[in-house]
C-alpha cells in the first residue's frame, strides 16, 4: 500500500506542476499578446512580414520588437521580470504570438515554421527602480559577466582631454548588436 500511495503522489505532483507550468506559460502568452496590441505593434510586424513576402522564400523572419519595460512593469510585473531575468525564453514568448499572428494573417509562406521567426527585444525604457541589474562600478560589472538578463550600465564621465574619437563599443551578448550611447544621458560637470 505504501508503494502505491508514493508513486500516487508522484504522479499527482508532477500532474500538477505540469498544470502550473501551462497555466504560467497561457498568461505570459496572453500578457505578450495585449501588450504588443495595446502598444500597436502589430502593424509593424505587418509591414516587415509583407516585405519578405515579396522576397519570395527566405530561410530567417527577423522581427524587432520595441520593449517598454517600465510600462510591462507597471502592466505585468510577472512578464516584465521574466523579460528583464529571462529575456531568451521571454523572445520565445514574442516569437510565438508572432508567428501565430503571421500564420493566421497569411501574412508569410505556409511552410514556415516557428524555429523561422527571429524576433530581437530592443529595450527602450529600463525602469529606474531595477538598481540590482544597473552597473554603475567595475565590481558590479564582474559580479554580473555571468548574468543571463538585460542590465543597464550608467556612467559619469570623470574628466574631458582634447578631442578624440571614442571608440568604445559595446556589443549585447544575446543579440550581437552593437549597443549605442544615449548622448542626452551624458553628464558634464566643471
Amino acid at each position: 500500500m505504501y508503494i502505491s500511495t508514493s508513486v500516487a503522489n508522484q504522479f499527482y505532483y508532477r500532474q500538477t506542476t505540469e498544470m502550473s507550468f501551462l497555466r504560467d506559460r497561457f498568461a505570459l502568452l496572453k500578457s505578450v499578446l495585449m501588450y504588443l496590441d495595446f502598444k500597436k505593434q502589430f502593424m509593424d510586424i505587418k509591414e516587415n512580414a509583407i516585405k519578405y513576402r515579396h522576397l519570395k522564400e527566405s530561410f530567417i523572419y527577423s522581427f524587432s520588437v520595441n520593449v517598454d519595460l517600465g510600462f510591462i512593469f507597471e502592466q505585468d510585473a510577472v512578464l516584465g521580470t521574466t523579460i528583464l531575468s529571462l529575456p531568451l525564453e521571454s523572445a520565445n514568448f514574442f516569437q510565438e504570438v508572432i508567428f501565430q499572428f503571421c500564420l493566421s494573417h497569411d501574412l508569410l509562406p505556409s511552410n514556415t515554421t516557428p524555429s523561422q521567426i527571429c524576433v530581437r527585444l530592443r529595450i527602450n525604457n529600463f525602469p529606474s527602480n531595477c538598481h540590482s541589474s544597473q552597473i554603475t562600478k567595475m565590481p558590479d560589472l564582474i559580479k554580473h559577466l555571468n548574468y543571463r538578463g538585460f542590465v543597464k550600465l550608467v556612467g559619469i564621465a570623470a574628466g574631458v582631454s582634447g578631442l578624440a574619437k571614442y571608440t568604445n563599443n559595446f556589443m549585447c551578448a544575446l543579440c550581437g548588436e552593437i549597443l549605442e550611447e544615449v548622448k542626452s544621458m551624458r553628464i558634464l560637470s566643471g
